[in-house]
């Protein structure tokens, strides 16, 4: 989740075609409160085959420092729990690719003594469809377009994660 410091600008974008460095959107519906709702709607335990996992969404805000430290973030009243980061966030506009809604998805699965069995951390961008073009776009759209874009990075996240372990191989 987006720190509240944070959650009221996405961060800058950067137009890639003159590398000027862009005034960042002002992206109200997105602020953590709404991340939570929209999380609380979607169907995260199927989407990340965690059947029968009870989700939990936590005000509190991660640091990076924290993510990489094997030990929970929280302490998990089950011994066996699971812990979904939404980390960097940004709206990205790039010449030639449209723009997108980017983040890195972390997941770690722990075992029945709070052991980090399983760490996946992938980037993932979901792509928007209402034109960057602002004399083009309401803020309605946009709003309904960049929350659909981040609940679409959880099935994004999903089907790499998958796709990784299909080929034998393990997702950073």
């Amino acid at each position: 989740m987006l720190a509240p410091e944070k959650a009221s600008r996405v961060q800058g974008v950067v137009d890639n075609f003159s590398y000027e460095q862009k005034e960042a959107e002002q992206v109200e519906m997105l602020q953590p409160s709404r991340q939570r709702e929209l999380l609380l709607q979607a169907p995260l335990a199927e989407a990340l085959h965690l059947g029968g996992y009870r989700i939990v969404i936590h005000d509190e805000s991660a640091t990076m420092a924290m993510v990489r430290n094997p030990a929970p973030l929280v302490g998990a009243a089950s011994p066996c729990h699971a812990e979904l980061l939404l980390a960097n966030l940004t709206h990205a506009r790039v010449y030639a690719h449209g723009h997108s809604l980017k983040s890195l998805v972390i997941l770690r699965e722990f075992g029945p003594a709070h052991e980090l069995k399983q760490r996946a951390a992938i980037p993932i961008e979901a792509a928007l469809t209402t034109s960057p073009k602002e004399e083009q776009r309401t803020p309605e759209a946009f709003a309904e377009d960049l929350e659909r874009a981040f609940l679409d990075t959880i099935g994004l996240f999903a089907r790499a994660r998958d796709k990784a372990q299909d080929k034998g191989g393990k997702a950073k």
